[in-house]
């Protein structure tokens, strides 16, 4: 475009030369000053159009990469914790760290759950739709407070999309949809057919116990079910307050038949069965836990007290892994990048605990702890 103009200006001058001389002399400072100006007031225009092109670029285009799950860190990462964080009830803890781990999955659970979505705690097709429209809603680039919790906001992006088959789906014929993302109804219902198809598959699969989660990965599953419903005991143990110890045992009943359930289907093979029930006796455990370590200061300062000796222990044991590893430069990098993150949550989970802040005492520690075990795991695993 610049060039454009800068043509344009020279055949302006090519234009004045074949004037008559006393014209020309006349004629030419006046009119060479005067396409100077309208040639530099025409290049600031195309600057300012070429700022805002990029701009609305940057808008369209997908922030998010795929493949994000838990356990790494990444920039796009840090985007959804900012995000989630504008609203407490969804994100606690409000970490803004980069790091995936169970306090994000567990805040993406609670943001899918109420908008509608598959509870997975995980950056699925669908929940990555729904992020990106609340991100359209940034102001100078950056997520406003309360984003989450404003109803004129909810109602916005609702509008900006429909639900089908119990699937949110941008609104192809809404300006404002995100492009990459906009799918056509039509093109919906002949991804149904191929789906449905895949379907039948997947249904003999799970009757021969084929499916996505291997023995491993169930049994781990209901060890940390167990180890949540263990510590939810010990709290309720701790509780003084009735009517909070009520309401955990209730839940503590639900956690321990889907545990039952995840040992049912263990025995019996169904390796996928018993992953999903074992996480949901974990899900509810932690959740009841979380509640009364809220609530309850004796038992927050109890589970916080808990929490710091067993993130102490995920550390010593990362610490051990590190020397002991023969993995790459680069994956051992990353461990050590993973202790130095584990040992500042840690440290403020102790700060907290000083200051009787227990609560954020307790998460801090949760966090150091994950952070440090997730890092171990994969740094044997590199071995």
């Amino acid at each position: 475009m610049k060039q454009y103009f800068a043509g344009m200006f020279f055949i302006a001058l090519a234009a004045v030369a074949v004037l008559p001389t006393q014209v020309r002399a006349e004629t030419t400072t006046s009119s060479v000053s005067s396409l100077l100006e309208l040639l530099q007031s025409l290049m600031k225009q195309v600057e300012v159009l070429q700022k805002q092109l990029a701009e609305i670029k940057g808008e369209i285009r997908e922030e998010l990469k795929d493949g994000l799950k838990e356990g790494m860190t990444d920039e796009d990462i840090k985007k959804i914790q900012e995000l989630l964080a504008t609203d407490p009830s969804i994100y606690p803890k409000g970490l803004i760290s980069g790091y995936y781990g169970p306090l994000t999955s567990d805040a993406l659970r609670a943001f899918q759950k109420r908008h509608g979505l598959a509870v997975t705690g995980m950056v699925d097709t669908e929940t990555k739709k729904l992020l990106l429209e609340y991100f359209k809603e940034r102001t100078n680039g950056k997520i406003p407070p309360g984003l989450l919790r404003a109803p004129g906001i909810d109602k916005k992006i609702k509008d900006r999309m429909y639900k089908e088959d119990g699937k949110w789906q941008l609104d192809c014929d809404d300006k404002k949809a995100a492009g990459p993302f906009c799918k056509d109804k039509d093109d919906d219902d002949d991804e149904d057919e191929d789906e449905d198809e895949d379907e039948d598959e997947d249904e003999d699969e799970d009757d021969d116990n084929n499916g996505t989660r291997t023995k491993a990965e169930a049994e781990d599953a209901i060890d940390e079910a167990e180890d949540a419903i263990a510590a939810l005991k010990a709290a309720i143990a701790t509780s003084t307050d009735e009517d909070l110890v009520e309401d955990a045992e209730e839940e503590l009943a639900d956690a321990e038949d889907d545990l039952e359930d995840a040992k049912d289907d263990f025995d019996d093979e169904r390796y996928s069965f018993a992953f999903t029930n074992a996480q949901k006796a974990e899900d509810i455990a932690v959740d009841a836990l979380d509640d009364l370590v809220e609530e309850d200061e004796a038992v927050a300062k109890e589970a916080a007290a808990d929490a710091i000796d067993e993130a102490e222990d995920a550390i010593e044991d990362l610490e051990d892994a590190i020397d002991d590893s023969t993995a790459s430069e680069d994956e051992i990098e990353d461990a050590e990048d993973a202790l130095e993150m584990a040992e500042e949550e840690l440290a403020d989970a102790e700060d907290d605990f000083d200051d009787e802040e227990y609560q954020k005492s307790y998460n801090s520690a949760v966090a150091a702890e994950e952070i440090a075990k997730d890092a171990t795991e994969d740094l044997e695993d590199a071995e």
